[in-house]
């Protein structure tokens, strides 16, 4: 399952126009700068990743368990934005990620921020087929150092959610 979301964007065609319009959001503005400063900014070391949310004055509420080879941390932040770091899992690969909770239309929204990542050119995002947590599949971005995959959460917890997640180095 790991590698199921790349393997499957690599096959995709890119979706939409280059260079679509963006609506103007403050709170997506505010998730991706989370996302940049928080999940790519520190190079792919998410322990660093993890520091940041701890130091961070936004960001609070820290749930961080080492477990050995297991991390997992959790923290709540400002306007329904919260954030994520899981390393050494099974299911899943190394990431850190953003939640953007009660996103109106969560495709579209995933769809709204894939193209910021992807600095408003459509030609960067690949489609991706829906697995695990994303049954309905999103939008993967190459970004130097990794790639993001934006998609709604479909586990049930909420229809709203949208996760932004950095997987470093693929």
């Amino acid at each position: 399952m790991k590698t199921a979301f790349l393997a499957s964007a690599a096959l995709c065609l890119s979706v939409g126009l280059a260079f679509a319009e963006q609506p103007d959001d403050a709170r997506l503005n505010a998730a991706i700068g989370y996302f940049n400063t928080i999940c790519v900014g520190p190079g792919g070391d998410l322990k660093a990743s993890i520091k940041a949310l701890s130091d961070s004055s936004d960001f609070g509420d820290g749930k961080i368990t080492d477990a050995g080879s297991l991390t997992y941390g959790s923290f709540t932040g400002p306007d329904r934005i919260n954030a994520s770091v899981k390393m050494g899992f099974d299911d899943i690969m190394d990431h850190c990620t953003i939640i953007v909770k009660d996103s109106d239309r969560a495709m579209a929204t995933a769809h709204a921020i894939a193209l910021r990542l992807a600095d408003g050119d459509a030609e960067r995002l690949l489609g991706q087929d829906g697995f695990g947590d994303y049954p309905d599949g999103g939008y993967v971005v190459e970004l130097d150092g990794g790639s993001a995959m934006v998609a709604p959460l479909g586990t049930g917890v909420s229809a709203e959610i949208v996760h932004i997640n950095f997987f470093p180095g693929v």
